[in-house]
């Protein structure tokens, strides 16, 4: 019986999953440099613009991280650099002035926002922006290799 026991309790340590991203529901890593993840950051970057108005336009500078999660729909989570622009976002979303024309503020000011994007297309919610946080880094936090991605208008 003993015997019996310990083969059961090896057999469920040994078989169960360690890497949790095999398991049904569980997120899963996608390319963080796809055009896909790019079109999510640039649904969350919108969102920051709009929400903060009267701050300084954003950009997308460089997609950190990004998952994707099925549960009753897909979550889609992802980290990513915004920059300031000379800008003011509410004159950019009024059209008063066009992005290509906000230059990034120098001395560089950098930001790590993480979002959540919500989509169930079977109930007609497609890409609903839960939330975005931002918060300034440190210059030396800064990716390489970054320059500012040109998001498409919708």
């Amino acid at each position: 019986m003993k015997l019996s026991m310990t083969v059961v309790l090896f057999l469920a340590v040994t078989v169960t999953p360690s890497n949790q991203e095999n398991m049904p529901g569980a997120p899963l890593l996608q390319d963080p440099d796809g055009e896909s993840a790019t079109a999510k950051a640039c649904l969350a970057t919108r969102k920051l613009n709009s929400d903060h108005s009267d701050d300084n336009f954003h950009a997308l500078a460089k997609v950190k991280n990004f998952t994707t999660q099925v549960v009753n729909g897909v979550y889609y989570n992802l980290d990513f650099y915004v920059v300031e622009t000379s800008c003011i976002a509410g004159e950019v979303a009024g059209k008063l002035v066009g992005e290509e024309k906000c230059a990034t503020k120098t001395p560089i000011v950098m930001k790590l926002c993480s979002a959540s994007i919500f989509s169930k297309p079977w109930d007609n919610i497609n890409n609903q922006v839960q939330e975005v946080k931002c918060r300034k880094i440190h210059q030396r936090q800064h990716p390489e290799n970054w320059s500012r991605v040109t998001c498409k208008a919708k």
